[in-house]
């Protein structure tokens, strides 16, 4: 910026003269100033500025981030007076896949072997902007009626599990608690696991060592 309002020479293929053609100074710093390095500006500058004083307070209430150290297999790291191994948060994900092969299974399949499809068989077109286009009806996984195979599955269960009464008709209260199941597996599908609270996952990697 300082070189933009006062150039060290003639930018010629930029249209800038040099310092010297200016006859105050100042008022040529103080413009650029008002201008281009204020708060409000409609300019890029201005959102740096307030990045920086967002980030130079944030430092001011809570204090500068701490060093990590890691160990040297790199299986623990420190921070500060923490000590902290790496496992639990292994451990955290396999269970988080763990969970949600176990929803799939036991809640969304009522206790069966979910059906395969192989993946190989998708041919999904990622430029096909139709709303109503689906994957499903260009590749050879297009065969499983999944909603078929859903209702042929109700059928074979327990009396105790299936979400249709005698009558035909949907038992709303099983049929609430599989679409919250549903729910759940979608955001375990998402994020491995449901997010403890950090306080959670501190407790128990050091109740773990």
């Amino acid at each position: 910026m300082m070189e933009y309002a006062l150039p060290s020479h003639d930018y010629i293929s930029l249209g800038w003269a040099s310092h010297a053609t200016y006859e105050n100074i100042a008022e040529r710093l103080k413009w650029v100033h008002d201008e281009y390095l204020t708060r409000g500006s409609f300019h890029p500058t201005s959102r740096l500025i307030q990045v920086l004083a967002f980030g130079k307070a944030t430092i001011n209430s809570t204090g500068r981030p701490p060093m990590t150290v890691w160990d040297t297999d790199y299986e623990g790291l420190q921070v500060k007076d923490i000590w902290l191994r790496l496992r639990p948060f292994k451990d955290f994900v396999r269970d988080g896949i763990t969970l949600t092969e176990r929803v799939l299974k036991e809640e969304l399949f009522f206790g069966h072997e979910p059906c395969r499809i192989d993946l190989n068989g998708v041919r999904d077109v990622m430029s096909n902007t139709d709303p109503s286009y689906s994957f499903l009806e260009c590749c050879e996984t297009s065969a499983v009626d999944g909603r078929k195979y859903m209702l042929d599955l109700m059928k074979r269960l327990d009396p105790s599990k299936t979400l249709i009464k005698d009558d035909g008709r949907w038992d709303l209260h099983r049929a609430r608690a599989y679409l919250n199941a549903k729910k759940r597996f979608l955001k375990l599908l998402m994020v491995g696991n449901d997010p403890p609270s950090p306080q959670i996952i501190a407790k128990q990697t050091l109740e773990a060592y």
